[in-house]
């Protein structure tokens, strides 16, 4: 403050004393007012960073603690449908009960399965065919009798997250999310904690004591940080993957693999209560990114094969949405780069840390890290005794 007071007096025409008082002031404030101190940082605002969160407010050593969590959108709907496995499950519901019954709520029910080439083909073996025709007029006599019971459930991405948003202000009151913040900077050259910058309303700058970095498959945290390998770590699997959610098309709670001899393949399942369908389609990999959803929707149909006609659930399912996104499948590269981070105060979660193929299991993945850092906390005699680089 005293060096920017000397400058603005330096600059002073007059060196009027009161404009230079109340300059060094504003500073001052200005700096007070936009440098925050907190003890735990979580970026992401997904469902791994808000169950981590919510984890975390269990810990009888973090309740006087400022944890944050900083999430770039508004929250607004986005996102596709995505299951939760059995493991996922168990591991939200031992993070937060109450969350995981509100989760389950908004799951709908998958009561039949079905396999078919892109063109609707019947590709369901004939040995399984009676056994699917079987469980699916079990389910369908058990919701004669209000019991909505299936095979999986599943959800939209935008219901989980909003539920574990909603839980995690009830838990720890409104101010614990920060939402419309981009993380632009980390500095990480101090022993005791972590600088964080971010943009938004305004500049921001947030030192941490600790760094949870739950920010997905292409981590800001990762690529920020000085010495970390950023992308590098993941590994291109040549397929681009396209996405999207009809809300007036139902399946009646069918789930529809696809596939054909050409390395593509697709699902059709139900989105989530009240949600319509949701679809996938994976294929060998388009070259470059689509700019926006209108443009991923013509990439998609340049990628269909030619000269047959879709098969018409996919079809509709298509059709019927309003949005299509398009992202690159990758996983991470486990064999040449380690799995912590090179600064002792800083670790990723979920995606950030394993990104996985959509096959169900990265939701569930990222409970179970979440529980695994809550149970850390949980051990923890104090806040110093958890916030250390041990702990990490």
């Amino acid at each position: 403050v005293s060096e920017r007071g000397a400058a603005v007096h330096r600059r002073a025409k007059h060196g009027d004393e009161i404009t230079v008082l109340v300059t060094q002031m504003c500073v001052l404030v200005h700096i007070l007012a936009t440098a925050t101190v907190i003890d735990v940082a979580i970026i992401g605002g997904g469902p791994c960073g808000l169950a981590t969160a919510l984890a975390l407010s269990k810990a009888t050593c973090l309740h006087n603690a400022k944890v944050a969590v900083y999430e770039t959108d508004s929250f607004a709907p986005k996102g596709a449908s995505i299951q939760i496995s059995k493991a996922g499950w168990s591991a939200i519901t031992a993070v937060d009960r109450e969350a995981a019954s509100r989760i389950r709520a908004t799951g709908s029910p998958v009561t039949r399965v079905s396999f078919r080439s892109l063109d609707g083909k019947s590709l369901t073996p004939k040995p399984l065919t009676l056994l699917v025709l079987l469980v699916s007029l079990a389910f369908r006599m058990l919701r004669l009798f209000g019991v909505r019971r299936g095979i999986t459930r599943t959800h939209t991405w935008h219901d989980v997250r909003s539920t574990l948003a909603e839980r995690l202000r009830e838990r720890w009151g409104a101010d614990v999310i920060q939402s419309g913040r981009t993380l632009t900077a980390v500095d990480a050259q101090s022993a005791d904690a972590v600088e964080l910058r971010f943009s938004g309303r305004e500049e921001e700058t947030v030192t941490a004591r600790v760094v949870l970095a739950c920010d997905g498959t292409r981590s800001a945290v990762r690529r920020l940080l000085p010495g970390e390998p950023g992308d590098d770590l993941l590994v291109n699997e040549e397929r681009s993957v396209w996405r999207g959610i009809a809300p007036a098309f139902s399946t009646r709670g069918e789930a529809t693999f696809y596939k054909d001899g050409a390395g593509r393949s697709g699902l059709v399942f139900p989105a989530g209560v009240g949600q319509g369908s949701s679809w996938s389609l994976i294929a060998p990999a388009a070259e470059g990114r689509a700019a926006d959803p209108d443009e991923a929707r013509r990439r998609m149909e340049a990628a269909l094969p030619h000269g047959i006609q879709l098969d018409a659930t996919l079809r509709k399912a298509i059709d019927g949405s309003p949005t299509v996104l398009e992202h690159k499948l990758v996983v991470r590269d486990f064999d040449n780069h380690p799995w912590t981070c090179s600064v002792p105060r800083v670790a990723y979660l979920g995606d950030a840390a394993h990104p996985l193929r959509p096959t169900g299991e990265g939701t569930a993945l990222a409970f179970e890290d979440a529980l695994t850092v809550g149970m850390l906390a949980a051990q923890a005699d104090s806040l110093d005794a958890f916030c250390v680089p041990a702990t990490l």
